[in-house]
């Protein structure tokens, strides 16, 4: 109750852009999913939020481990083709795109797409993600995905 209270906190907090109370909530959040449920979703999630903060504020190098370790925990404790899967594998293309590792973005957004695609064929997200893995490949040179 107390992890699933500060990870709220915390996402009222990034959405009103009070980033640094933000992160205080969403690092106690991970830490007690962490410890009472290391194999949940929504410890995954907590990595995934906090992951995005970090994004939000183009700190790569911190964000990336985040969205890697919750788009690992997704996928093992719910399935390769949850939209949970999806959306945090959106989030860390955007994340290598931003960060010029072109290549390794279009497989990940190539990845998301197709699992948001299923999920939800006129989606916000998927249309984001069809738009993000477009510019990638526009970068790249290539015109298909």
């Amino acid at each position: 109750a107390i992890g699933a209270l500060s990870f709220n906190l915390g996402r009222l907090k990034r959405s009103q852009q009070q980033n640094r109370d933000a992160k205080v909530w969403l690092e106690r959040s991970l830490s007690i999913r962490k410890a009472a449920m290391p194999d949940s979703p929504d410890t995954a999630g907590s990595y995934r939020e906090l992951g995005l903060l970090l994004l939000d504020g183009r700190n790569f190098a911190q964000a990336e481990p985040l969205l890697r370790e919750a788009l690992a925990l997704y996928t093992r404790s719910l399935s390769a083709d949850d939209v949970k899967v999806g959306l945090t594998g959106y989030d860390l293309g955007r994340l290598l795109r931003s960060a010029g590792r072109l290549k390794e973005a279009r497989r990940v957004l190539q990845d998301a797409h197709a699992i948001l695609r299923k999920a939800a064929p006129d989606g916000e997200t998927t249309i984001a993600a069809r738009a993000e893995l477009d510019a990638v490949n526009a970068q790249l040179g290539n015109t298909g995905s």
